[in-house]
């Protein structure tokens, strides 16, 4: 009896742990460095900043949530049109949720997986909660590089997140991959929202 109770407490406290991570890193999350501020909007164009973690790839930019309190992810499930704030610049963005393993494998490279031990800290604060990429498109008719496929454009142009990937390969329109399966190419110093 003594060992179940020993376990409730255990489970408790790591819960509790877990639970204050998450709160400090909405409060604190950093800025600078591949930190940006994603706009998020709800249904009644109220705007929600969340500084998040920028991650690119290939000329790709990415933002990932990889906490179970992600109401800025609930939003852009809801609303897709974003807004990416780096300094003063505002870019318009159409939010992709990717349920793709390759680009889950990709941003957790980013993130510092199997570089040091702040990444396995900051998952096991972050109560293991699943990564969850986001691909950011430049709006229809912007000239930028990185055009999304045309499955993903026509739910982008739809207003509805393709959450779910046909097992065709992620390729951009100049027929590139947009996930490599290198080194990470921009180095990230913490765990994104």
């Amino acid at each position: 009896m003594k060992l179940v109770k020993f376990v409730l407490v255990l489970v408790a406290v790591y819960l509790g742990l877990g639970v204050l991570f998450e709160a400090a890193i909405g409060h604190f999350q950093p800025e600078g460095g591949n930190a940006a501020t994603l706009r998020t909007f709800d249904p009644d164009g109220t705007a929600h900043d969340r500084v998040l973690l920028l991650h690119e790839d290939n000329g790709q930019l990415w933002v990932e949530s990889g906490h179970w309190f992600r109401g800025w992810y609930n939003r852009l499930l809801e609303n897709p049109q974003v807004e990416l704030l780096r300094g003063d610049d505002v870019s318009p963005f159409i939010a992709v949720p990717v349920d793709d393993a390759r680009v889950v494998a990709m941003l957790t490279r980013k993130m510092g997986k199997g570089r040091d031990f702040r990444y396995w800290i900051a998952r096991a604060l972050s109560m293991f909660a699943p990564i969850l990429p986001v691909r950011l498109d430049p709006p229809a008719g912007d000239s930028m590089d990185a055009a999304p496929d045309d499955a993903m454009s026509a739910a982008a142009a739809a207003g509805t997140p393709n959450t779910a990937m046909d097992g065709a390969p992620d390729v951009a329109a100049d027929g590139t991959p947009n996930v490599t399966d290198g080194a990470p190419t921009t180095p990230s110093d913490g765990v994104g929202g």
